[in-house]
C-alpha cells in the first residue's frame, strides 16, 4: 500500500516507524497506513477501503496521478 500511495497517488513518506507508514504532502500527513496482522482481506468484489478523498494543490499535479478507487481532485478557490 505504500507503493501505491507513494507511486501512483504521489504522496511523499513523512514517517515509517515499526508497524506504521504516514505519508502526505507538504509536511501535512494525509494517509496513515498501519499493519494489522488479525484483520482479513476485503471479499472478491470490494475495494476494502471506504473512502479517500486527497486533494491536489493543481490540476498539472492531478493529472501526474491516477486514482484505483480513490477520489483524486483539484479544488477552485
Amino acid at each position: 500500500m505504500t507503493v501505491f500511495y507513494r507511486d501512483v497517488v504521489t504522496l511523499q513518506v513523512q514517517d515509517a516507524a515499526g508497524d506504521a507508514v504516514t505519508l502526505g504532502r507538504a509536511g501535512t500527513p494525509l494517509v496513515i497506513l498501519r499493519h494489522a496482522p488479525t484483520l482479513r482481506h476485503a471479499s472478491p468484489g470490494s475495494a476494502g477501503l471506504f473512502h479517500t478523498a486527497i486533494v491536489f494543490e493543481s490540476q498539472a499535479a492531478l493529472a501526474g496521478a491516477l486514482g484505483n478507487g480513490i477520489e483524486l481532485y483539484w479544488d477552485r478557490d
